[in-house]
């Protein structure tokens, strides 16, 4: 039987990062002043993509295809993101089903503040970096989340 080396098993080094990233992310977030008012990681990545968008409807489907999340997990984003008036959710006349998301003018200042934290976060964690390291990077990660599929 061979013995189990866990410091080559490469999900044992992303699972390491993630928790790395997580614990700065949260450090930042205990310096705010109202955190329990504030977006949740998670709700501050869909800000960013909502305002990434710009001119174009997003839909709740859009928030699950790209973060790769449940419907039901979505929903309760989604509802969690209403309440803390980040944004709107507002039936389209054609469907009444399908909502469009848009920020409210307190989810896009909130988006603004999160986005310059999210810069520096990514600045620190790919510095030393190439600019084809960071392609190849992006490029293996997407392969390793489409061998996960």
């Amino acid at each position: 039987m061979e013995k189990c080396e866990t410091n080559d098993m490469v999900g044992g080094e992303l699972l390491s990062t993630v928790n790395m990233l997580r614990r700065h992310i949260y450090n930042n977030r205990a310096e705010m002043e109202d955190p329990k008012n504030h977006p949740t990681s998670t709700q501050e990545w869909f800000l960013v993509y909502i305002v990434q968008r710009k001119g174009q409807d997003v839909f709740q489907k859009d928030l699950e295809t790209q973060f790769n999340v449940r419907g039901s997990t979505a929903t309760e984003i989604l509802k969690a993101m209403e309440r803390k008036g980040l944004i709107l959710r507002e039936p389209l006349p054609q469907n009444k089903r399908a909502k469009k998301i848009t920020l409210t003018p307190k989810g896009l200042a909130i988006c603004q503040e999160n986005h310059r934290r999210i810069m520096e976060i990514e600045n620190k964690l790919l510095t030393g970096f190439e600019q084809e390291e960071i392609r190849q990077l992006l490029e293996f990660l997407s392969r390793m989340q489409q061998n996960m599929e």
